[in-house]
Protein backbone atom coordinates (compact mmCIF):
# COMPACT_ATOMS: atom_id res chain seq x y z
CA UNK A 1 0.00 0.00 0.00
CA UNK A 2 2.74 2.56 0.68
CA UNK A 3 5.10 1.88 -2.32
CA UNK A 4 1.91 2.39 -4.61
CA UNK A 5 1.01 5.35 -2.86
CA UNK A 6 4.40 6.40 -3.12
CA UNK A 7 4.64 6.41 -6.79
CA UNK A 8 1.64 8.32 -6.80
CA UNK A 9 3.20 10.64 -5.32
CA UNK A 10 5.89 11.16 -7.15
CA UNK A 11 4.66 10.55 -10.50
CA UNK A 12 2.21 13.60 -9.22
CA UNK A 13 5.41 15.79 -8.02
CA UNK A 14 6.83 15.01 -11.50
CA UNK A 15 3.91 16.28 -13.22
CA UNK A 16 3.65 19.19 -11.51
CA UNK A 17 7.46 20.17 -11.71
CA UNK A 18 6.64 20.15 -15.70
CA UNK A 19 3.86 22.55 -15.24
CA UNK A 20 6.10 24.35 -13.32
CA UNK A 21 9.56 24.87 -15.59
CA UNK A 22 6.91 25.93 -18.09
CA UNK A 23 4.98 28.71 -15.83
CA UNK A 24 6.43 30.88 -13.54
CA UNK A 25 4.41 31.33 -10.43
CA UNK A 26 4.51 35.09 -9.93
CA UNK A 27 4.99 37.31 -12.97
CA UNK A 28 9.09 37.99 -14.17
CA UNK A 29 11.42 35.39 -12.79
CA UNK A 30 13.51 35.77 -9.41
CA UNK A 31 11.17 38.77 -8.52
CA UNK A 32 11.18 39.48 -4.48
CA UNK A 33 7.81 37.82 -4.08
CA UNK A 34 8.74 34.81 -5.92
CA UNK A 35 12.07 34.47 -3.97
CA UNK A 36 10.34 34.24 -0.97
CA UNK A 37 8.19 30.97 -1.48
CA UNK A 38 9.23 28.41 0.73
CA UNK A 39 10.93 30.71 3.01
CA UNK A 40 10.29 31.78 6.94
CA UNK A 41 7.89 29.98 9.02
CA UNK A 42 5.68 27.32 8.63
CA UNK A 43 2.90 24.87 10.49
CA UNK A 44 0.55 22.41 9.25
CA UNK A 45 -1.19 18.79 9.45
CA UNK A 46 -0.62 15.62 7.61
CA UNK A 47 -2.68 12.50 7.67
CA UNK A 48 -1.25 9.12 5.91
CA UNK A 49 0.09 5.66 6.21
CA UNK A 50 2.24 3.49 8.35
CA UNK A 51 4.37 0.43 8.52
CA UNK A 52 6.58 -1.48 10.91
CA UNK A 53 9.10 -3.88 10.97
CA UNK A 54 11.49 -5.64 13.19
CA UNK A 55 12.11 -7.70 16.22
CA UNK A 56 10.86 -7.74 20.02
CA UNK A 57 11.63 -9.09 22.84
CA UNK A 58 8.59 -8.00 24.64
CA UNK A 59 6.73 -9.27 28.21
CA UNK A 60 3.78 -11.40 28.82
CA UNK A 61 1.02 -11.85 31.30
CA UNK A 62 2.14 -14.81 32.15
CA UNK A 63 5.66 -13.89 33.17
CA UNK A 64 8.68 -13.29 31.56
CA UNK A 65 9.06 -12.56 28.48
CA UNK A 66 8.82 -13.61 24.38
CA UNK A 67 10.70 -12.26 21.16
CA UNK A 68 9.35 -12.76 17.94
CA UNK A 69 9.07 -10.90 14.54
CA UNK A 70 6.46 -7.72 14.65
CA UNK A 71 4.94 -7.28 11.47
CA UNK A 72 1.52 -5.30 11.75
CA UNK A 73 1.11 -4.28 7.83
CA UNK A 74 -0.06 -0.44 7.53
CA UNK A 75 -1.71 1.59 10.08
CA UNK A 76 -2.61 5.08 9.59
CA UNK A 77 -1.44 8.38 11.21
CA UNK A 78 -2.80 11.77 11.70
CA UNK A 79 -0.52 14.90 13.20
CA UNK A 80 1.45 17.72 13.03
CA UNK A 81 4.27 19.99 12.49
CA UNK A 82 6.27 22.87 12.57
CA UNK A 83 9.49 24.31 10.67
CA UNK A 84 11.43 27.01 9.63
CA UNK A 85 13.23 27.32 6.08
CA UNK A 86 15.95 29.83 4.74
CA UNK A 87 15.60 30.33 1.21
CA UNK A 88 19.12 31.22 -1.10
CA UNK A 89 18.41 31.07 -4.86
CA UNK A 90 17.08 27.75 -5.46
CA UNK A 91 18.20 25.92 -2.10
CA UNK A 92 15.65 25.99 0.53
CA UNK A 93 17.05 24.69 4.31
CA UNK A 94 15.64 24.59 7.45
CA UNK A 95 14.45 22.53 10.33
CA UNK A 96 11.40 20.90 11.44
CA UNK A 97 9.70 18.71 14.39
CA UNK A 98 6.84 16.50 13.54
CA UNK A 99 4.24 14.42 16.26
CA UNK A 100 1.72 12.18 14.54
CA UNK A 101 -0.51 9.51 16.39
CA UNK A 102 -0.97 6.10 14.98
CA UNK A 103 -3.73 3.71 14.84
CA UNK A 104 -3.63 0.36 14.19
CA UNK A 105 -0.26 0.17 13.98
CA UNK A 106 -0.64 -3.35 15.74
CA UNK A 107 -0.04 -7.09 15.78
CA UNK A 108 -0.59 -10.09 17.32
CA UNK A 109 1.40 -12.91 18.69
CA UNK A 110 -0.59 -16.03 18.21
CA UNK A 111 1.65 -17.92 21.07
CA UNK A 112 0.54 -15.24 23.45
CA UNK A 113 -2.91 -13.63 24.39
CA UNK A 114 -0.62 -9.81 23.91
CA UNK A 115 -1.04 -7.20 21.25
CA UNK A 116 2.02 -5.06 20.22
CA UNK A 117 1.65 -1.78 19.14
CA UNK A 118 3.46 1.36 17.88
CA UNK A 119 1.06 4.23 19.33
CA UNK A 120 2.68 7.68 18.18
CA UNK A 121 6.17 9.16 16.99
CA UNK A 122 7.78 12.47 16.25
CA UNK A 123 10.66 13.51 14.37
CA UNK A 124 13.10 16.21 15.09
CA UNK A 125 15.17 16.68 10.93
CA UNK A 126 17.21 18.95 9.04
CA UNK A 127 15.78 19.98 5.45
CA UNK A 128 17.37 20.61 2.59
CA UNK A 129 15.60 21.05 -0.75
CA UNK A 130 16.13 22.30 -4.61
CA UNK A 131 13.48 24.64 -6.01
CA UNK A 132 11.79 24.34 -9.26
CA UNK A 133 8.99 27.31 -9.95
CA UNK A 134 6.35 26.95 -7.40
CA UNK A 135 7.66 23.51 -6.40
CA UNK A 136 10.02 22.03 -4.08
CA UNK A 137 11.84 18.62 -3.56
CA UNK A 138 13.65 18.02 -0.61
CA UNK A 139 15.50 15.44 1.35
CA UNK A 140 15.62 15.32 5.12
CA UNK A 141 17.57 13.30 7.74
CA UNK A 142 17.46 13.52 11.44
CA UNK A 143 16.66 12.08 14.61
CA UNK A 144 12.91 10.32 15.91
CA UNK A 145 11.41 9.05 18.79
CA UNK A 146 8.40 6.26 18.90
CA UNK A 147 6.29 5.12 21.84
CA UNK A 148 5.97 0.70 21.70
CA UNK A 149 3.20 -0.38 24.10
CA UNK A 150 2.31 -4.06 24.81
CA UNK A 151 -1.38 -5.00 25.08
CA UNK A 152 -3.69 -5.56 27.48
CA UNK A 153 -4.02 -2.75 30.21
CA UNK A 154 -2.18 0.35 30.49
CA UNK A 155 0.54 -1.64 32.70
CA UNK A 156 1.47 -5.23 33.76
CA UNK A 157 1.05 -4.39 37.72
CA UNK A 158 3.72 -3.29 39.10
CA UNK A 159 5.72 -4.50 35.41
CA UNK A 160 5.06 -1.63 32.70
CA UNK A 161 4.47 -2.71 29.12
CA UNK A 162 5.44 0.41 27.50
CA UNK A 163 8.67 1.66 26.10
CA UNK A 164 10.41 4.24 24.08
CA UNK A 165 11.96 3.86 20.54
CA UNK A 166 15.00 6.48 19.49
CA UNK A 167 17.27 6.12 15.94
CA UNK A 168 17.64 7.61 12.64
CA UNK A 169 15.48 8.76 10.11
CA UNK A 170 15.64 9.86 6.33
CA UNK A 171 12.96 11.02 3.89
CA UNK A 172 12.29 12.52 0.88
CA UNK A 173 9.06 14.70 -0.19
CA UNK A 174 7.88 17.71 -2.27
CA UNK A 175 5.74 20.55 -1.60
CA UNK A 176 3.23 22.68 -3.83
CA UNK A 177 2.57 26.08 -3.49
CA UNK A 178 -1.14 26.28 -3.86
CA UNK A 179 -1.08 29.80 -3.31
CA UNK A 180 1.67 32.54 -1.35
CA UNK A 181 0.66 31.16 1.90
CA UNK A 182 -0.67 27.91 1.60
CA UNK A 183 1.26 24.43 0.40
CA UNK A 184 0.12 20.97 0.19
CA UNK A 185 2.85 18.36 -0.43
CA UNK A 186 3.72 14.66 0.16
CA UNK A 187 6.60 13.14 2.57
CA UNK A 188 7.88 9.80 3.02
CA UNK A 189 10.38 8.86 5.93
CA UNK A 190 11.75 5.77 7.21
CA UNK A 191 12.92 5.35 10.84
CA UNK A 192 15.64 2.71 12.45
CA UNK A 193 14.38 2.83 16.00
CA UNK A 194 15.63 0.75 18.77
CA UNK A 195 14.95 0.45 22.30
CA UNK A 196 14.52 -1.98 25.66
CA UNK A 197 11.66 -3.06 27.83
CA UNK A 198 13.24 -3.17 31.30
CA UNK A 199 12.83 -7.42 31.73
CA UNK A 200 14.44 -7.58 28.24
CA UNK A 201 17.38 -9.46 27.97
CA UNK A 202 17.57 -8.00 23.92
CA UNK A 203 16.42 -5.30 22.06
CA UNK A 204 13.59 -4.15 20.22
CA UNK A 205 14.68 -2.93 16.91
CA UNK A 206 11.85 -1.46 14.41
CA UNK A 207 11.50 -0.23 11.05
CA UNK A 208 9.11 2.68 11.39
CA UNK A 209 8.20 3.97 7.54
CA UNK A 210 5.16 6.49 6.30
CA UNK A 211 4.37 7.99 3.46
CA UNK A 212 2.18 11.24 4.64
CA UNK A 213 -0.18 14.21 2.65
CA UNK A 214 0.54 17.25 4.17
CA UNK A 215 -1.13 20.89 4.31
CA UNK A 216 0.94 24.00 5.61
CA UNK A 217 0.40 27.81 5.85
CA UNK A 218 3.44 29.66 5.80
CA UNK A 219 3.66 32.40 8.26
Amino acid sequence: MINALLRSALLIAFGISAQAANAQFFGNHGSGTEASLFSGAYAGLELGYASASGTTEYPVLAGGTVRSRFEPGNGRGFGGFVGYNIRKNDLVYGAEIRYVNLVRLADRDPATPEDREVMEYADLRFRLGYVRGKVLFYGAAGWSWAKFRVHPGSVFTPRPNQTNLFGPSVGLGMEYNLSERWLFGADYTIRKLNGKFGEAASETDLDVGSLTFRVAYRF
